[in-house]
């Protein structure tokens, strides 16, 4: 499973739903992840704990999303956007009813995964990139939306920066 780190804290996701998150961050989700990905070891450390009532409920070792980096906890902020706004993005809320922080990725709902935009990361990004005639990084960064939006204006396409279906056809990719 190819991984993807999602802030400075050490927190990571599938890449898949990584993509997902960079997209709900640009899109105005605020800032803060509890937890996200996690080990089978990490699972069961939290599993012994709610079993010794010393932490929150915890599912089982290989019972959980978290393992497969398709889950995200979050706090109260980024948990009410996410209620409000991500399932286009392929985010479910509520799964258990025992951790109403927590939330899993469906790339199945994901509406937005054809669509990069600032903060979106990996080989799409370089596909992009390169043809853009830029240095090929894997980072959707302010030169490369910078890169889109003059792409988009000498092709007159809407000039957003962001490479939707429409800029992504006109290049090709």
């Amino acid at each position: 499973m190819k991984t993807t780190k999602i802030d400075d804290d050490e927190h990571w996701l599938a890449s898949g739903a990584a993509a997902s998150y960079a997209r709900m961050r640009a899109a105005g989700c605020p800032d803060g992840v509890t937890s996200a990905g996690r080990t089978h070891a990490e699972q069961q450390a939290l599993r012994d704990k709610f079993l010794a009532h010393e932490g929150a409920f915890a599912l089982p070792p290989g019972h959980s999303q978290h393992e497969l980096g398709l889950a995200l906890d979050l706090p109260k902020p980024a948990r009410g956007w996410v209620r409000r706004h991500g399932a286009s993005h392929g985010w479910v809320k509520d799964v258990n009813p025992k951790e109403n922080w927590h939330m899993e990725y469906r790339k199945a709902a994901d509406t937005h995964r054809d669509v990069l935009i600032q903060g979106s990361r990996g080989a799409a990004v370089k596909a992009l990139q390169t043809k853009l005639g830029i240095t090929a990084d894997g980072i959707f960064g302010p030169k490369t939306k910078a890169a889109v939006i003059a792409y988009q204006k000498e092709h007159d396409l809407e000039a957003d920066g962001i490479a939707g279906p429409l800029t992504r056809k006109s290049l090709g990719i």
